[in-house]
C-alpha cells in the first residue's frame, strides 16, 4: 500500500513526461551498471514512470505544455483543482488506514482497540462524518443541514469515544482493591487525548495539500526557466545560451526531486 501511494503521490507532485523519462533511464542505468546500487536505480525507474503517467496526464514534457494534450489537467492552469486532488488523496489514504485498523482489530478481537483505538470505530465515524460534511461543503458552500445538526453528528462518536475511554481508566485503575483514581483527573485525561486525536486527524489530512503545493511549486520552476531562458534569448548567441539555460534548468530540477518525496514516505 505504502508502495502504491508513493508512486501516486511522487507523480502527482513532479509530473513531467521529458523528466520522467530521464530518471527512469538513469534508473535503469544504475540497476545495469552499479549492482551495489540496485535498489536506487529500481526506486528512480517506479519515480520515473510515476512522473512520465502524471506528465501526460498534465500534458507537460521538460516544462513545455503544447507538445502533447493534457489528459487530466495543468497544475499552474487549475490550482484548485490540484489542491482538491491532494486533499481527497490524503482523505482516501487515510480512510483506508481506518478501515484496515478496525479489520485488524475485529480479526484479534482486541474490543478495546476496535472502540476506543485512535483509529478504531468511534475514531472512524467521526473522521468519515467530518470529511462528508467538509466535502459537501467544498462542493456547494453549505453543510446541506443545519449547523447544529451537522454538529450533532460530528460530536455524538467523540462524545462516546469520551465517555467510554472514561468509563475503562476508571473500571481499570480502581480494580483489584487499587486505590480508585481522581475521577477529575481521569476526565481531563480523556479529554486531552480526545482533542490530541481530533488535532492529528485534522493536521493529516491538511498535509496531503503539501501533494498540490509541491506540484504548483514545480511547475513554477520550470515557467522561471522558460522566462529565464527568454531574457538570454535576446543576447549574443541567445539561441545557445537559451537552450543551455532550459537544458541546465530542468537538469537541476530532475536532481533535486528524488530526495523530495522521503517527508512524504515518513508521514506514511
Amino acid at each position: 500500500i505504502v508502495a502504491v501511494a508513493f508512486w501516486f503521490m511522487f507523480g502527482l507532485m513532479f509530473g513531467d513526461v521529458g523528466q520522467g523519462l530521464v530518471l527512469a533511464g538513469a534508473g535503469w542505468w544504475i540497476f545495469r551498471r552499479a549492482p551495489r546500487y540496485r535498489d536506487y536505480g529500481v526506486i528512480l525507474m517506479e519515480c520515473g514512470i510515476a512522473a512520465t503517467a502524471f506528465g501526460f496526464a498534465y500534458g507537460s514534457v521538460f516544462g513545455i505544455e503544447d507538445l502533447v494534450p493534457a489528459l487530466w489537467f495543468q497544475p499552474m492552469h487549475d490550482v484548485p483543482r490540484l489542491l482538491r486532488a491532494g486533499a481527497s488523496f490524503g482523505l482516501l489514504f487515510l480512510s483506508l488506514s481506518f478501515a484496515l485498523s478496525i479489520l485488524n482489530a475485529s480479526l484479534r478481537r482486541d474490543w478495546a482497540v476496535l472502540f476506543l483505538g485512535s483509529h478504531g470505530l468511534l475514531a472512524a465515524l467521526a473522521y468519515w462524518i467530518a470529511a462528508a460534511l467538509g466535502l459537501r461543503w467544498l462542493a456547494t458552500g453549505a453543510f446541506g443541514m443545519e449547523a447544529g445538526l451537522a454538529a450533532a453528528l460530528l460530536g455524538a462518536p467523540l462524545a462516546c469515544w469520551w465517555l467510554l475511554r472514561v468509563v475503562r481508566e476508571m473500571r481499570q485503575n480502581g480494580g483489584d482493591g487499587e486505590q480508585q483514581p481522581d475521577p477529575a483527573s481521569v476526565i481531563l485525561g480523556a479529554a486531552v487525548e480526545l482533542i490530541d486525536m481530533v488535532v492529528r486527524g485534522v493536521a493529516n489530512t491538511v498535509s496531503f495539500v503539501r501533494l498540490a503545493a509541491f506540484a504548483v511549486s514545480h511547475a513554477g520552476l520550470l515557467l522561471a526557466v522558460f522566462a529565464l531562458a527568454e531574457m538570454v534569448s535576446a543576447s549574443h548567441f541567445g539561441t545557445l545560451w537559451s537552450g543551455l539555460v532550459i537544458v541546465a534548468g530542468n537538469l537541476v530540477i530532475i536532481a533535486a526531486r528524488p530526495g523530495v518525496p522521503v517527508a512524504r514516505v515518513s508521514l506514511l
